[in-house]
């Protein structure tokens, strides 16, 4: 016999399936067949009192990502998801809801996380979800191609003073711009930020204050948006131990980020010299316009021993790959395609990364003569890109052995 659920929370479960037009995956199959609610799929009750107080109900990725109808779940959120009034956990993310998120959203108090991830709604985030005063995660990323959500203010952000986790990706979010970096910095228990394809750009106010922010930061993805100069740089910083728990900074895809000021380049990469703890580094399509031994070498004064992915796709970085490139030892992919490397690649440069799996050069004005020796150092590769370096003549005896078992080898146009 299972845990005896709440009569009126039970009914109000049925009333939310009955609001349910489309269940492709039978996620909602067992509701109803067993009278006790607390062993239906997703639901979670307390061990004691049978109140529900978790509702997962997230599209599994298996399907979302192999089926091109993408959502388990079709219909309408109605009001009877308030009829479980201990909720803790609700997540429905990656199915089909259409409309906007419900105010009444706002009224669940006792809720902790919340994911409405990709859900298909619209229009503008409810400032009621700034009642829940307990919440520790808060992720309402959407698909920006196809959303059109926004906010009116962030200043509800700043209610939430227990959050770790917030993704707010694909919500325009530039009404925000003044206000984003001060409502962030006074979050004190925050660890994972967010906001790609937000519309935001950086304006850092001579009023900012960075005292008592005690904000520690792991992951900041703030790729797609409308940054356009480096004081992100300067913000992140100020902020309380983030040169010992950045793991991730993801700032791709703002093409201005660097522009054309050598000045601004220079800060940042000192910047990158802090990093101790970082491990996925993305700063492709940022403008950036650098020596390429000089950000590995900046990059191996701090991180050498953490950082396993570096993106510098589609910028300006130039120079030859060349022996003082450090050793970052637990590198595993290497990106600089379509940069301006014009240099050649050195018998030793790739003996500092032994965990080296995705080396991709593609597009780049590399010259001289690539051999077997070259790669011998490499027992890990499994893709290796060369494609249009013209002037990069690659040699292999074909005796040689490799240490590697490649999946992709691409060599168009060398």
């Amino acid at each position: 016999m299972g845990i005896e659920c709440v009569e009126s929370e039970r009914e109000a479960l049925l009333e939310f399936k009955r609001g349910i037009r489309v269940d492709r995956c039978g996620l909602l199959d067992s509701w109803g067949v067993n009278p006790y609610c607390c062993h239906w799929h997703g639901i979670q009750c307390h061990d004691h009192s049978g109140q529900v107080i978790a509702l997962r109900l997230p599209t599994p990725e298996s399907y979302y990502d192999n089926h091109n109808d993408g959502s388990c779940l079709e219909g309408t959120l109605g009001v009877s998801l308030l009829g479980s009034k201990h909720l803790k956990y609700l997540d429905l993310s990656y199915n089909r809801f259409r409309g906007h998120i419900p105010k009444f959203i706002g009224s669940l108090s006792k809720l902790e996380h919340l994911d409405l991830s990709n859900i298909g709604s619209t229009g503008i985030v409810p400032h009621e979800i700034g009642n829940l005063s307990r919440l520790i995660s808060l992720e309402l990323n959407c698909d920006f191609s196809s959303s059109n959500m926004r906010v009116e203010s962030l200043r509800w952000l700043s209610q939430l003073r227990l959050l770790r986790v917030v993704d707010l990706s694909g919500i325009d979010l530039s009404v925000a711009t003044s206000s984003w970096l001060s409502i962030v910095k006074n979050l004190p228990f925050l660890h994972i930020l967010r906001l790609n394809n937000c519309n935001l750009s950086v304006k850092l106010s001579s009023s900012l204050s960075y005292i008592n922010s005690s904000t520690i930061l792991d992951i900041v993805s703030l790729s797609g948006n409308n940054l356009n100069d480096t004081s992100i740089f300067e913000w992140l910083s100020h902020l309380g131990g983030v040169a010992t728990n950045l793991v991730k900074l993801a700032v791709s895809n703002n093409q201005q980020l660097f522009g054309t000021n050598f000045q601004q380049t220079g800060h940042a990469i000192n910047f990158l010299d802090s990093l101790c703890s970082l491990q996925f580094l993305d700063l492709y399509y940022t403008g950036l316009n650098y020596d390429f031994s000089d950000i590995i070498q900046s990059l191996s004064n701090c991180s050498h021993k953490s950082l396993v992915s570096l993106n510098l796709m589609g910028n300006q970085v130039w120079g030859s790959i060349t022996d003082n490139l450090g050793n970052l030892s637990n590198l595993r992919e290497l990106i600089v395609d379509s940069n301006h490397l014009n240099g050649t690649i050195s018998l030793a440069a790739l003996r500092g990364f032994p965990m080296l799996e995705m080396l991709s050069l593609q597009s780049n004005s590399i010259k001289g003569v690539l051999t077997g020796a070259h790669l011998s150092n490499l027992p890990k590769l499994s893709t290796l890109r060369l494609d249009d370096n013209t002037e990069l003549v690659v040699n292999i005896s074909g005796n040689w052995v490799p240490p590697f078992q490649l999946d992709e080898l691409s060599l168009t146009s060398c």
